[in-house]
């Protein structure tokens, strides 16, 4: 089985819709629509001059072909834009640029006749020249108007002899700007598209927690107007609360005590409540987002299945008898009543004191305490309405510490077994792998 306590675990599923992109390159050191284009000197062949700069061509329309030797259709389309050149000369000016080598171009004139041919003014290894602009596709075609601004970026298939005609006339072209993205291919798709595209149709995530890295955060939910989960993120959650979270358990307090983990490796997700996060292993990052709005049952099937595939598991409901604590009164008490006042609730110096509060109310609270692992019964006959004041341990890890703060009210808590509905944990069957 793999170690999943040391790796990144899950990055399942990214979906994005087809909309457009928002941006390109967030750097703004690169030239836009519109920007000047700063008028550096650049070595260039098939030129009457050894160097040239944008200013060399005021007053024509200039574009530049940036190109790769490695780009197919960017060699394919050097005789028509020689075509083009030759058509409206004295007009336009066609540069080609690319940020390959010398010795590359040569090389690949051994190969393309279209390379060898090329008479067009050309500058190789322009690093600075083509640098000058973001693209991380080829072709890419820079429209410099005649004042020397940038008029269009766009790709290839718009420099064709209708687009110059219309520009030379003085008339804005149609023409849809290129917007390239930068990849790394060692990141997941959505690391990569997320800046550019925020549009998710369905993504999970699942990765233990950073220890160097420190965060506010918590469990949370999202839903959509009908009650559809639309997102399900938690910040720290043991093996057994992402179990909760895909039994739809998100808002209901569920003892970890009703997850029984019964594989063989149960001991290691294993975690100590004594203990912080960063003190231990066994704590994941985790994240469901339903961009898609798949109904509840599908998508608590998907995340437990899901689960189940990443820990080797199999998961379900079954009835189990476990450990409980049964909260009792003796008939002769009435200390921990009302006696009218303000309504208050203290947690301090180890202790929850609450004054005019409901008794449901105080019953959930300490249900939610983080040191209480147990189901909680009340068998008080205390009805839920009803107001108390009454100053109680917070220590739900030492039995005899709450039975002593609440023998004073006529309460008392017996720890008992019981039957359940639990979260069962076992090995997949080997025929499931």
């Amino acid at each position: 089985m793999k170690n999943y306590l040391a790796t990144i675990s899950l990055i399942i599923l990214v979906l994005l819709s087809s909309t457009s992109m928002a941006s390109t390159a967030d750097s703004v050191s690169f030239l836009k629509i519109g920007d000047k284009v700063p008028d550096i000197e650049f070595k260039i062949k098939n030129y009457s001059k050894p160097t040239a700069k944008i200013s060399d061509f005021k007053g024509k329309l200039v574009i530049l072909d940036l190109w790769g030797v490695n780009c197919a259709s960017c060699i394919a389309a050097i005789p028509h834009m020689e075509e083009l050149q030759r058509k409206f000369d004295g007009k336009i000016q066609v540069i080609m640029v690319t940020k390959d080598s010398d010795e590359k171009v040569t090389k690949q004139a051994i190969h393309s006749d279209n390379v060898k041919n090329n008479r067009l003014p050309s500058v190789t290894n322009a690093k600075e020249l083509a640098g000058l602009f973001f693209y991380a596709s080829l072709p890419t075609h820079i429209w410099i108007d005649e004042s020397g601004k940038v008029k269009y970026i766009t790709n290839g298939s718009n420099a064709n002899e209708a687009n110059i005609n219309n520009h030379l006339k003085g008339n804005n072209l149609n023409i849809k700007e290129k917007k390239d993205v930068k990849f790394d291919i060692d990141d997941p798709l959505l690391v990569n598209w997320y800046p550019y595209h925020k549009e998710i149709s369905f993504y999970t995530y699942l990765a233990p927690i950073q220890k160097v890295y420190s965060k506010s955060g918590g469990t949370g939910q999202s839903k959509y107007a009908d009650g559809t989960i639309k997102r399900i993120s938690s910040d720290g959650s043991s093996l057994a609360g992402l179990y909760k979270l895909a039994f739809g358990l998100y808002d209901q307090v569920f003892p970890d005590s009703k997850v029984i983990n019964e594989s063989k490796n149960a001991k290691i997700y294993q975690v100590d409540s004594n203990k912080s996060m960063k003190e231990q292993q066994g704590y994941y990052f985790y994240d469901v987002i339903n961009g898609i709005g798949i109904n509840n049952d599908r998508l608590y099937k998907f995340m437990q299945n899901e689960l189940d595939i990443m820990f080797n598991l199999k998961s379900g409901w079954e009835k189990r008898r476990v450990q409980c604590f049964v909260l009792k009164q003796k008939k002769d008490n009435n200390l921990i009543f009302s006696k009218g006042g303000a309504f208050k609730s203290d947690f301090g110096k180890g202790m929850h004191k609450v004054e005019n509060f409901k008794w449901e109310y105080f019953l959930r609270a300490q249900r939610g305490s983080a040191s209480l692992n147990f189901e909680l019964i009340d068998e008080t006959g205390i009805l839920p309405d009803q107001l108390v004041s009454l100053s109680i341990s917070t220590n739900w890890r030492n039995f005899h510490e709450i039975n002593s703060s609440l023998e004073r009210y006529g309460l008392f808590i017996e720890e008992q077994t019981r039957n359940f509905n639990c979260i069962v944990l076992k090995d997949m069957d080997k025929e499931s792998k």
